[in-house]
């Protein structure tokens, strides 16, 4: 059975008479996944109802329906090389991400150009870091791992640190992922900073910091228990949405 949420980038609409839109992904059902933006001058009354400082004209957005961790650690690291700010950094409620979460982020700048540009880059490289979502037919890991907290972790995920090591094991149901908590604590060397286990979602789990090794143990261990599990419940292991990089 294909993977419903695994990403296709269909469109990179840089000449298709839409100067706003960057592009988008959609999963294998066809339904929209991620999409990018960016406003070259913001209108002056959406910027002061939205408490934007003035000196920001213009703006980029990156949303998704399905996961959050991705962008946000391919974002922290474009923005260090970039004139744009974070401005907001949240995760949302969507039906589409089956007991989970979407999400959205706002960059903003003087410079219209570099906020294209940390958008762009950003919408490219995004999906290589959804190898850390995992899916089956009624399961889900949520796994991730970054060696230097940047802003836009900080902002959107729990427990994160400026310039810390850090790791989140989530998954769905919330059953499993406490068992998949408890033995990711359990095996390394971790120390939970924020549970993340919201009344709206379906999902369990903690943001947590410690040494590289021990962050990547509970990501590795996490994995593990889970696709043990969805073997015997889906007939299967979870399928990577992307390339796995830890």
């Amino acid at each position: 059975m294909g993977n419903k949420h695994r990403q296709e980038k269909v469109l990179d609409p840089s000449c298709g008479g839409m100067p706003e839109f960057i592009g988008f992904t959609k999963g294998e059902n066809g339904i929209l996944s991620i999409s990018a933006y960016v406003i070259a001058n913001l209108d002056p009354s959406i910027r002061k109802a939205m408490k934007i400082p003035p000196e920001i004209c213009s703006v980029g957005m990156i949303s998704s329906r399905f996961g959050g961790a991705p962008i946000a650690m391919v974002l922290d690291d474009i923005l260090k090389s970039s004139q744009s700010v974070l401005l907001q950094g949240e995760f949302v409620v969507e039906a589409l991400a089956a007991g989970g979460h979407g999400s959205f982020f706002l960059v903003g700048s003087r410079d219209a150009d570099d906020v294209r540009q940390v958008i762009r880059k950003t919408f490219d490289q995004c999906t290589d870091k959804y190898g850390g979502i995992g899916a089956a037919e009624t399961i889900c890991y949520d796994l991730h791992f970054s060696s230097s907290a940047g802003e836009a972790v900080c902002a959107s995920l729990p427990g994160a640190e400026p310039a810390g090591k850090w790791c989140m094991v989530d998954a769905i149901p919330k059953g499993l992922g406490m068992v998949a908590l408890n033995d990711a604590v359990k095996s390394a060397g971790v120390e939970i900073q924020t549970l993340m286990s919201p009344y709206t979602d379906n999902d369990f789990g903690a943001g947590m910091k410690g040494d590289t090794a021990a962050c990547l143990e509970a990501v590795r261990k996490a994995r593990e228990i889970v696709s043990g599990y969805t073997r015997i419940i889906d007939g299967s292991d979870p399928e990577p949405l992307g390339g796995t990089y830890f």
